[in-house]
């Protein structure tokens, strides 16, 4: 049994953007998208007890957010939060659980007990979230393997002539094979199947006496054939490996992609349960063809990864008829059906097929001996080495990131990243399957993402078209105007019939004097007034011509009016406190520190 608890936390957007300024943001979606945001709505002008205009999007943790509260009002901020809800959370399977007292197939060494009790390895299963962009929420995620849990083991084989000394070493091994599984689990099954290639030159001869027997004591080629489906009886499994014969073929790559694709998605005709740990034990001594290696015969139609057996579901009938599979197919099947490749491979292959393991979720490599008499601990070694450790996956896409913290020694984190909402809105739902690699349960959630604010909304009492408060120009949605096209200002009064239009705009209500800039350089003139601009906390812009602010003003050792024991900083110029002069009030008014005190009262030596 193995226990692991991981903590999972999911992430709408990139948390690098947390210090964006909350006061930049002009629309409550632009606001709840930012972090530690939040949104005053409220219907009429939001000002302050002397007049001025506050921001209506603030950091929750800013200084003045306690008034910004009260003039804002409760009703009408909009600070949605993060939510979180269990919806099913059924308890892990307990120990011994699946071991029950059922029967065994005939002669079958292997045990067929299977509990009608459903099998649970992950908590919870199901989860409600709604998040907003760019804040994470963290859940915790058990995952327990249960004792006893089912085992289908189908084996594969490559079966040309250069492997006919380890087919003999398989079904002498078939009985050791079965005792050892039943060793780790009590329900276990067992099958065999086996290829060679596609019965067209340039892979195997054509002329007749060759396709009748390719090689001595051979018999004909085949694509792929499902010799034994799964089953508890390992004396079957024996008998199956030891009857069936070698064939030939010509060129070194086998077909062995063409078995693999028929042996995962034929789910019927190889008998997979739907709760198992599937394994799928791939043999051979040889390399592998694979798309666009048909064309060498003629093939050119590409494999459409479906199951086309014969009415016995015992042999591939489209190996003459389309290509090889590719290895994104074989990963894309083995993910979706949850197979777990284990490919036990000679010396000679081990480090194609070694690649190749990393490029197939949930797969692994093990090195067979010249005759493949080291099959049962290989298949062992390579099952504990997958079942020893639990990798959670995830099918989130764009703009979620999932990040895993495993709490067992060796886990590993993993993180992709996003910036904003999508801009279809139907995208802002998503369901997310988080899953232990190689078996069916999965963790579902139901995820809803924050995007806009409900008075952004036709219908919503807080949204109105054609408003009078945007003079008629523009929709008045959650206490601002989103003004028309050709129009701007914060009632939508300026426009292109205005003498604000566009291309006439008349800026010296903007300026001081002839020669200033425009706003002083700190503002946009906006309906000819100055629209001050935001600064970080602590600093202001301001002044009818934003010709004021509190942060350009004379500095000592680097402190602004030589820090604030000593003064301020008040448009532009320091104000001194008491007992401080200068222009950066960095000079004591007192002469005490300049009297020498032996000397004459009243002389000053510098």
């Amino acid at each position: 049994m193995r226990w692991v608890s991981v903590l999972a936390v999911v992430v709408l957007g990139t948390l690098t953007l947390a210090s964006q300024d909350c006061k930049n943001k002009v629309s409550c979606s632009g606001c709840i998208q930012t972090p530690n945001c939040m949104w005053c709505g409220k219907a009429t002008n939001f000002t302050d007890d002397n007049g001025k205009w506050l921001s209506r999007c603030i950091k929750r943790t800013d200084e003045i957010a306690s008034k910004w509260r009260v003039s804002c009002g409760t009703d009408s901020i909009y600070e949605p939060g993060n939510y979180f809800e269990n919806v099913n959370n059924v308890q892990l399977t307990q120990a011994g659980v699946l071991a029950g007292s059922g029967g065994s197939g005939s002669g079958s060494g292997i045990s067929g007990s299977e509990s009608g009790e459903a099998v649970v390895q992950i908590k919870p299963q199901r989860v409600s979230m709604r998040l907003r962009v760019q804040e994470a929420y963290s859940m915790q995620v058990t995952f327990r393997q249960a004792e006893d849990y089912p085992v289908d083991l189908y084996y594969l084989m490559d079966l040309s002539k250069s492997m006919e000394d380890d087919k003999e070493s398989l079904s002498k091994l078939g009985a050791q094979l079965a005792e050892e599984m039943q060793k780790i689990t009590q329900n276990f099954k067992l099958g065999f199947g086996s290829f060679v290639d596609k019965v067209v030159m340039p892979y195997v001869s054509t002329v007749p006496e060759k396709l009748r027997a390719p090689c001595k004591d051979c018999a004909s080629p085949y694509g792929f054939r499902n010799a034994l489906p799964l089953t508890t009886n390992a004396a079957a499994f024996t008998k199956e490996v030891q009857d069936a014969p070698v064939s030939g073929n010509l060129d070194a790559p086998e077909g062995g992609f063409d078995a693999i694709m028929q042996a995962i998605v034929c789910q019927e005709h190889i008998n997979w349960r739907q709760e198992a740990r599937r394994l799928l034990v791939f043999s051979t001594d040889a390399g592998f063809h694979y798309a666009g290696d048909g064309k060498l015969g003629g093939i050119v139609k590409p494999n459409d990864g479906e199951c086309h057996m014969d009415i016995n579901g015992e042999y591939y009938t489209h190996s003459k008829l389309q290509d090889y599979p590719s290895v994104s197919q074989i990963n894309q099947v083995a993910k979706h059906h949850k197979i777990n490749l284990i490919f036990a491979v000679t010396e000679q292959k081990s480090s194609v097929y070694s690649r190749l393991a990393k490029m197939v979720e949930g797969s692994s490599q093990g090195e067979l001996t010249a005759n493949s008499s080291n099959v049962v601990e290989l298949v062992k070694r390579e099952y504990n080495k997958i079942t020893s450790k639990v990798e959670l996956k995830d099918n989130a896409t764009a703009p979620v990131f999932i990040r895993y913290f495993s709490r067992c020694k060796g886990g590993q984190e993993k993180e992709t990243s996003v910036e904003k909402c999508p801009e279809k809105r139907e995208d802002w739902r998503q369901v997310i399957g988080i899953y232990p690699v190689g078996l069916r349960e999965n963790l579902t959630i139901d995820l809803e993402m924050l995007c806009d604010c409900q008075c952004e909304r036709p219908g919503n009492e807080g949204y109105k078209p054609a408003a009078e408060e945007c003079g008629n120009h523009g929709i008045y949605q959650c206490g601002v105007c989103k003004c028309d096209p050709g129009f701007m200002g914060r009632n939508c009064e300026c426009g292109t019939n205005t003498p604000w239009g566009e291309g006439n705009f008349d800026d010296s209500g903007c300026r001081e004097t002839n020669t200033s800039a425009i706003c002083s350089g700190h503002g946009t003139c906006t309906c000819g007034e100055c629209k001050c601009n935001e600064r970080e906390a602590g600093e202001i812009i301001d002044g009818k011509y934003c010709e004021c602010t509190n942060f350009l003003c004379s500095r000592f050792n680097g402190l602004l009016c030589s820090g604030p024991e000593h003064g301020e900083c008040d448009c532009n110029e320091c104000k001194c406190k008491p007992g401080w002069k200068g222009e950066a009030c960095n000079c004591e008014e007192s002469i005490d520190n300049c009297i020498n005190p032996v000397k004459t009262p009243g002389e000053c030596y510098f």
